[in-house]
């Protein structure tokens, strides 16, 4: 799981609730995720070696439009898709 897609999966499950519907293009306070939940992960993706910052986690909404945003800015391997996406 050292996949940029793998770790950002991981963070945003780790704040969401089981029966929380969350996807590629789900905004973050659409699926219930608050500002403070968002400082966490943000936090802990820091801790896992991506270079994110809060900042980004508001100026792209989505999983799918930080991933990308990361992968265009060269802070990640492009190798994979978003789990949901296979």
């Amino acid at each position: 799981m050292d996949s940029l897609s793998s770790k950002l999966y991981a963070a945003f499950h780790s704040e969401l609730h089981a029966d929380s519907e969350f996807g590629e293009n789900t905004a973050y306070f659409v699926a219930g995720l608050t500002s403070l939940q968002l400082l966490r992960i943000s936090e802990r993706l820091v801790a896992d070696g991506v270079k994110v910052t809060l900042n980004d986690l508001f100026r792209y909404p989505t999983v799918g439009d930080l991933a990308a945003e990361l992968r265009r800015r060269g802070n990640a391997p492009a190798d994979t898709g978003l789990p949901w996406e296979s």
